[in-house]
């Protein structure tokens, strides 16, 4: 089986952080393609993440064509908040398979917009709420179980 080629649209802190964790934590995933309107910083971390793995990474200048690439297999969106709507139909359109990471949208009507279309896809999707899994989040969690409030 070959691994996963991830493109991510949007490489700022998160992700860049996603980026790198693939490169160096996720065996299976590989990082085929980078879109970001900072050209120079997605350069730098192309080449970062290149020599890391000794995968090749395309940049390109649009989402659309990120999303295009026959050598993506799934996104990751980390674009500003107010750009995953659009940015997840093209995903959803070209049938890849999905992470984007929260907000789904800023505004409760355009949430319900993509929702439908995302339903109506078919295809995965998944919204980046990791922080179920820290430590306070967990002890929360846990507070509020027991019923002391």
């Amino acid at each position: 089986m070959s691994d996963l080629r991830v493109g991510i649209i949007g490489v700022g802190i998160m992700g860049a952080g996603h980026a790198r964790y693939l490169t160096e934590h996720v065996n299976g995933a590989v990082v085929a393609a980078l879109f970001d309107l900072d050209a120079p910083r997605m350069d730098s971390l192309a080449k970062e993440l290149t020599a890391k793995s000794g995968t090749a990474i395309n940049q390109h200048s649009s989402v659309a064509d990120l999303v295009n690439d026959p050598t993506v297999d799934a996104v990751i969106i980390c674009s500003p908040d107010g750009l995953h709507p659009e940015h997840l139909e093209l995903c959803v359109k070209a049938g890849k398979p999905t992470l984007c990471e929260k907000p789904l949208a800023p505004r409760l009507e355009d949430a319900k917009k993509i929702a439908e279309i995302v339903k109506a896809s078919g295809v995965p999707v998944a919204l980046g709420f990791m922080r179920r899994f820290d430590p306070g989040y967990i002890q929360l969690k846990k507070e509020i179980q027991s019923g002391k409030y």
